[in-house]
């Protein structure tokens, strides 16, 4: 009090008389007994009502922590503030609701801490995981709580890859598979598939993908791995990188994703001919376009696929860097389908077709040439046979086609190319040296230089090829040499079938050596001769003896002169078939002998009557002391003052009587019967009647017997052989009768000339 004096009084406590109390002091106790009676009123109404209080939360807390009605416990831990009620609500409340609800009142963290270590319910311990967000708690979490969706979302939110790997590489089970959301719970595995999607490492992805225990979980190691491989191929530009990846990476995806992040050519090739993958190969190579490179992988390439699907990717204009690659191919190419395939598209290029009306552009130009170039590269230097064929085909230029015709060694190459070579020269070589006998007839085929046709007609060691060179031969004495000297009868004749100049066809039907050659010739002539423009002694002396034609012979009969083909004549007139001929080779005879033994033949009245008509022409009668020839004329001559002067001249005895028997000239008769008068008159000796009679011999009678008319030797004509044709052919038991072969001058006779072989039966 005094000291609340002393205040009111602003006077020292101490200095406040005794007994003197103002009355401001007593208001003063009396305002602080009022005071401290309301206050102990206060403190008695708030016992009372902590009293009330602290039953009512008794009452919520005890809902909380067993009510399992949602509005309940919500409600119940809504009017509780303590935190040490708070705790053990979210840590042993029944009601997950209510514990969460307490949780989220919870503030200190050392609390939140323990909730997220030991509450009953997982979402409660995941929900204060959440809010504290702390990785070590997150950890320990993920490594010791029991229950999995709490080890699940603390692994979820663990960013420590080592501690991850751990997880993922110790974890096994039965991987649930759904969603935590669907199942509401998740397995080991679910976990640990977790964990390696949390892991961005590709070393610690590797690690578990070989590493863990569980099937599932290598699976999903390998799958991140694959996809940040490919995100991380997406990203790169190191171009060596993504070529060992897209050639070497084990997993498909990643190869794939690497070669579509390629860009660089050189790279893209390397890939596609040596990627172990046919699928990346095939990826790389569509991603190429440099005909250059496409075509060092259809060379190169071991796989047949990406060879072909090379070559059909080098299509581009015909220019001149296409021509070169197409030809690079067909030559080089280990493939013999694609070296096939680059010649055939090279030819069928055309750099000229979108040429201009008026002149090609310099490109154009260019290209034509360039694929000039490579087609004369392919003929020459393609290692398959069919190939270099395909470009010989093609070749316009003489000097390749001639080198290839004659040194390639494909049979049918030499063949097309020479079938196109125009250089006689190479055409004549190929004619006489190639080795196959087709080439060398098609050189001769093509061989135009007649010079060079005759040499290899003369000197070509192969029968075809002199046979064919003959057939394209018009030089008539080169064909005469060769129809005569030949050593093939077959070309010979060939060579003689083609002659048709009288003066070489004479030749050779005179010289050969060849008999049938000589006939052939014969035969030509005297069948294309024209008589009447000829006028030669030895043209007509071998139609007459040798024409099939009977009007031929005797016209070439009639132009000979006996003089020089005498024998000829004789022969003529004596076995010629046709008696026109006989009687014009008779006509023309001045052979007497030959006459005389004409005219005594009985069978062919012509012959014998111009026989006699040709003797009294040539002979002069007062000069005749012939008795065979004389009787002749006497008996048949038909003027009659020959037949009279030829009997004057006859002194033989017996062809006295002859003729005085046959005559039917009456003169004739009494002109023999004249003759042989003094004979009978004085005797057998004429007009020497006292000579004495010779002894009787074997050629005289004795003087008692009359003597028997004999003819002279001389005087009997001769058996006369039968009529024969200069080339038929006779036959005398199935052998060949010889026939006497009359000789003749050398200057005018014809050698003799044997029967034809069947050679020219046509």
């Amino acid at each position: 009090m005094k000291t609340f004096q002393a205040m009111n009084q602003n006077v020292p406590a101490g200095n406040v008389p005794a007994g003197n109390v103002p009355k401001k002091s007593r208001r003063l106790r009396a305002a602080a007994l009022i005071v401290l009676v309301l206050l102990l009123l206060t403190v008695g109404a708030w016992s009372i009502f902590t009293y009330w209080r602290g039953r009512e939360t008794e009452v919520n807390i005890e809902n909380a922590l067993t009510s399992l009605d949602y509005s309940t416990g919500v409600m119940a831990v809504s009017k509780i503030n303590d935190e040490r009620f708070l705790k053990i609500i979210a840590i042993s409340s029944k009601n997950k609701d209510a514990a969460t609800a307490a949780l989220e009142k919870l503030q200190q963290r050392e609390t939140i801490i323990e909730i997220s270590e030991k509450s009953r319910w997982q979402k409660v311990r995941i929900d204060a995981l959440g809010r504290l967000g702390d990785a070590a708690l997150f950890l320990h979490a993920a490594k010791n709580d029991t229950g999995n969706l709490v080890r699940f979302y603390a692994v979820k939110n663990l960013t420590d890859e080592k501690e991850l790997s751990e997880i993922a590489k110790k974890a096994d089970g039965i991987m649930l598979g759904r969603t935590i959301a669907e199942s509401g719970q998740a397995g080991p595995v679910d976990i640990a598939v977790l964990a390696v999607e949390q892991i961005a490492s590709e070393k610690v992805l590797e690690n578990i993908a070989t590493g863990a225990i569980n099937e599932d979980v290598r699976r999903a190691a390998a799958e991140k791995l694959r996809s940040l491989r490919i995100a991380g191929m997406e990203q790169s530009e190191d171009k060596e990188g993504l070529a060992h990846a897209a050639k070497y990476e084990k997993d498909a995806g990643v190869r794939r994703s690497a070669v579509n992040r390629l860009t660089d050519p050189a790279t893209l090739a390397h890939v596609a001919k040596f990627a172990p993958d046919i699928s990346i190969r095939t990826a790389a190579l569509k991603k190429l376009s440099d005909i250059v490179l496409l075509a060092d992988i259809v060379k190169t390439a071991d796989d047949a696929s990406i060879r072909n699907a090379a070559m059909e990717k080098i299509a581009a204009p015909p220019t001149a860097p296409l021509f070169t690659v197409l030809a690079d191919i067909a030559v080089n190419a280990n493939d013999l389908s694609l070296r096939r395939i680059a010649a055939e598209k090279l030819l069928a290029q055309n750099p000229l077709e979108v040429a201009s009306a008026t002149k090609p552009s310099p490109e154009q130009e260019e290209a034509e040439k360039a694929k000039d170039a490579a087609v004369r590269l392919i003929a020459e230097k393609a290692q398959d046979a069919a190939v270099r064929l395909i470009a010989v085909r093609r070749l316009s230029d003489a000097k390749t086609l001639a080198q290839i015709a004659k040194s390639d060694e494909s049979r049918e190459v030499r063949l097309v190319a020479t079938a196109k070579t125009t250089l006689d020269e190479t055409l004549a070589h190929i004619a006489k040296a190639d080795s196959d006998a087709v080439v060398r007839f098609v050189a001769v085929k093509q061989l135009k230089d007649t010079t060079l046709l005759a040499d290899v007609a003369k000197t070509a060691g192969d029968i075809q090829v002199r046979f064919a060179a003959v057939g394209k031969l018009t030089d008539q004495k080169t064909l005469a040499e060769i129809a005569m000297s030949d050593k093939n009868d077959i070309v010979r004749f060939a060579a003689l079938e083609r002659l048709s100049a009288r003066e070489q066809l004479v030749f050779v039907a005179q010289k050969s050596a060849d008999t049938d050659v000589r006939r052939g010739a014969i035969k030509t002539l005297t069948e294309t001769v024209v008589v009447e423009k000829i006028n030669d002694t030895t043209s007509l002396a071998l139609v007459a003896e040798y024409a099939d034609n009977a009007n031929k012979r005797q016209a070439a009969v009639e132009k000979l002169r006996a003089e020089e083909c005498g024998t000829l004549l004789a022969k003529i007139a004596l076995e010629d078939e046709d008696t026109r001929v006989r009687i014009a080779a008779i006509k023309k005879t001045s052979d007497t002998a030959l006459l005389v033994r004409i005219a005594g033949e009985n069978t062919n009245d012509e012959l014998s009557a111009a026989a006699v008509a040709r003797l009294a022409e040539i002979v002069a009668v007062g000069n005749e002391t012939d008795n065979a020839l004389l009787s002749i004329l006497a008996l048949r001559a038909e003027d009659a003052s020959k037949r009279l002067e030829a009997i004057k001249r006859v002194n033989d005895r017996a062809i006295l009587e002859k003729i005085a028997k046959e005559s039917n000239d009456a003169a004739v008769r009494a002109a023999a019967i004249e003759k042989l008068r003094p004979e009978k008159r004085h005797g057998p000796h004429g007009d020497r009647p006292n000579q004495p009679h010779p002894p009787p011999d074997g050629n005289h009678p004795p003087p008692h017997e009359k003597p028997k008319p004999q003819d002279p030797p001389s005087a009997l004509p001769q058996p006369i052989p039968q009529p024969r044709r200069g080339l038929k052919k006779e036959e005398n038991n199935g052998a060949k009768e010889e026939k006497p072969k009359p000789q003749s001058p050398p200057s005018t006779q014809l050698q003799p000339i044997p029967k034809p072989s069947r050679v020219f039966q046509k």
